[in-house]
C-alpha cells in the first residue's frame, strides 16, 4: 500500500491537478449535467469509509486498475484473500450506500 501511495504521489496527472475545496463555492463549478461526477464523489466519498483492509484492495483494482494478482503480490496477500476482501468491500460499500439511499 504504501508503495502504491508513493507511486501515486510521483504520477504527473497528481502533480497537475488540485482538488476542490468540499464547501458550498465550488458547487458553483459544477455543471448541472454534472450528475456523474457528483455520484462519483459520493462513492469516493462511501470508500473512504469502509475499513482499511477492504478500502485498499477496493481503490486498487477499482480506481488504480490493478488486477488481483498484481494486489495480491503489492499487499503480500493470497489472491483468495484479495478476492474476499473484495466481496466483502463490495457487500459493505452497498449497505453504506443503501442508508445514505443512493441504490
Amino acid at each position: 500500500t504504501y508503495n502504491c501511495s508513493m507511486s501515486e504521489l510521483k504520477n504527473s496527472w497528481t502533480e497537475h491537478t488540485t482538488a476542490l475545496p468540499d464547501d458550498d463555492s465550488s458547487a458553483a463549478l459544477i455543471a448541472p449535467d454534472a450528475a456523474p461526477v457528483a455520484a462519483d464523489n459520493t462513492i469516493s466519498r462511501a470508500v473512504d469509509m469502509l475499513p482499511q483492509k477492504y478500502r485498499t484492495v477496493i481503490h486498487l483494482y477499482y480506481y488504480e486498475e490493478y488486477s488481483v494478482r498484481q494486489i495480491a503480490e503489492a499487499t503480500g496477500q493470497r489472491e483468495t484473500t484479495v478476492r474476499s476482501h473484495l466481496t466483502r468491500g463490495r457487500q459493505k460499500l452497498e449497505k453504506i450506500l443503501k442508508e445514505a439511499q443512493l441504490l
